[in-house]
């Protein structure tokens, strides 16, 4: 994966937007240890950092590697300049070779979640038929209103969000028109019902 980033195109994130960063991508912390840099104790922290775990806090840090705030400042930079050359230089430092599909049905009924592993990606419009859970979730049959891929640890995450009926390319217009003219709140749009949503956009475009 090639992505350009320039570490000098913008001032130095703050330590903890840093460490987020870092810890998102820790098969960088890898490639980069080891390299002679002064830093190398801190990849070792960052690589144990769990997913719910915080955060290091820089006076900690400080008090553990006996070093001033100044020199941790430099350290940190340092990493995170490195790391940016890293993702835009070397094209396999970042790989994210293991594929997991997450499925959510958004049902009239129940809420339905399950993971699984496709060779295929099911695309926004297209229908989707999952008879394994319709006693459960109420239909078997569903329609793709939104495709996410997240990209973390190794892997690509592709959350697909599965709604019932089929696909309704005019209520999807009139969905990106309330947004673009922000005639909805977004949390609406992502996180409402369909019923709520459509009962909105009646009103702001009475005409369709």
């Amino acid at each position: 994966m090639r992505i350009s980033a320039d570490p000098n195109s913008k001032t130095p994130p703050r330590m903890k937007d840093a460490f987020l960063d870092l810890c998102y991508a820790k098969p960088v912390l890898h490639w980069l240890k080891g390299r002679g840099k002064p830093y190398d104790a801190l990849i070792e922290v960052l690589l144990k950092i769990g997913e719910e775990d915080p955060l290091p806090v820089g006076k900690d840090l400080q008090q553990q590697f006996s070093l001033t705030s100044a020199v941790l400042r430099r350290w940190v930079t340092l990493l995170h300049e490195d790391f940016l050359s890293a993702i835009a230089e070397e094209t396999d430092v970042l790989q994210f070779p293991a594929v997991e599909h997450h499925f959510l049905i958004e049902d009239f009924a129940n809420q339905a979640f399950f993971t699984c592993r496709l060779p295929v990606t099911p695309r926004v419009g297209e229908e989707v038929e999952v008879p394994f859970l319709q006693r459960y979730a109420g239909s078997g049959r569903y329609h793709v209103n939104r495709v996410v891929h997240r990209y973390e640890e190794g892997r690509t995450i592709i959350t697909v969000w599965l709604q019932t009926g089929q696909y309704n390319q005019h209520y999807e217009y009139l969905k990106d028109r309330a947004d673009f003219e922000k005639a909805i709140d977004f949390r609406t749009l992502i996180m409402g019902n369909r019923y709520e949503i459509e009962k909105i956009l009646r009103e702001e475009y009475p005409n369709g």
